[in-house]
């Protein structure tokens, strides 16, 4: 199996069993590797967007001396968004209706896996 067919299978599961709604892997550059999305989703401008999410706030922990942050959490309106680094190269990014709380327990296993494939699949 490739590394792509294992992070599809990994992210397919997640949304499966954790009730996520979208979940995806993507470079830190913004380039989709898989994902799991509605109909409807942009995976190009989502994929941009959230790694342009975990940069900036990267950049603002770097300029105040800080150790980068481990993940983004946002909530809005009775949705949960979480985007976190799965190595130095990616990060796994999944929106639920559960809090961000829940969201954030729900994708450790998930992202952990993907770390896996992902330091394998060099």
């Amino acid at each position: 199996m490739s590394a792509v067919e294992e992070l599809k299978n990994i992210l397919s599961n997640l949304k499966t069993e954790q009730n996520i709604e979208i979940c995806a892997v993507i470079s830190r550059n913004g380039i989709p590797l898989a994902y799991e999305l509605p109909k409807g989703v942009h995976i190009d401008a989502f994929s941009t967007l959230s790694a342009t999410i975990l940069g900036a706030s990267e950049v603002i922990y770097s300029g105040l001396g800080k150790s980068s942050p481990d993940r983004v959490m946002i909530e809005a309106n009775g949705t949960s968004y979480i985007a976190t680094g799965v190595g130095p190269k990616a990060l796994l990014v999944a929106m639920s209706p559960s809090d961000t709380t829940a969201l954030a327990s729900n994708i450790t296993k998930a992202a952990e896996q993907i770390k896996e494939v992902l330091a394998h699949g060099k």
